[in-house]
């Protein structure tokens, strides 16, 4: 059986955080920036959650895309994951799934 770890939900957590700080950062930026009627705007603020919404999916792919898991080279049996490097005959030694 593939073993499968908690890894995609460390990156969406992290997507997640990433994203929420990255719109108080720039809602900061703004208020600052804009006057007070400007800031007032309700476009500005539906923009840029439009926007926001966009980022975690995008900091998701990059980190999978870095920290994902890998492709093996190695042939596996199905149900053990053994490598079957240099096995002689078409039964896994491990746990004697034919092949």
């Amino acid at each position: 059986m593939k073993q499968r770890g908690w890894h995609w939900l460390l990156r969406a957590a992290l997507a997640v955080v990433v994203s929420f700080g990255l719109e108080i950062v720039v809602r900061v930026f703004l208020a600052r920036c804009l006057s007070t009627a400007a800031y007032a705007n309700p476009a500005i603020h539906v923009s840029l959650s439009l926007a926001t919404l966009s980022v975690p999916v995008a900091v998701y792919a990059v980190l999978t895309r870095r920290f994902g898991p890998r492709p093996d080279d190695e042939t596996r049996c199905r149900r053990c994951r053994y490598i079957l490097r240099g096995i002689s005959e078409p039964r896994c030694p491990e746990c004697g799934e034919r092949i």
